[in-house]
């Protein structure tokens, strides 16, 4: 079965609920710290942009994460 974790605002409430074991993350902004959080543990997480601007801040994020880029 899978389980995923929906309306997550913050960094530790997607730890408590991948630590009970989901397997992804959905959010109804998109959180930087969640964002890696979930990055660094490979749980897919899905935030809700609704905006060009979020999209583009939330790719940066991940691009930065990747490459170890400074914050």
């Amino acid at each position: 079965m899978i389980v995923g974790a929906g309306t997550i605002y913050d960094a530790p409430t997607a730890a408590l609920y991948v630590a009970y074991g989901a397997n992804f993350v959905v959010g109804p902004v998109f959180n930087a710290e969640v964002a890696r959080f979930c990055n660094r543990r490979k749980i897919p997480y899905m935030p809700g942009c609704g905006s060009a601007t979020e999209i583009s801040v939330a790719e940066e994020v991940r691009r930065r994460d990747r490459q170890g880029l400074p914050r």
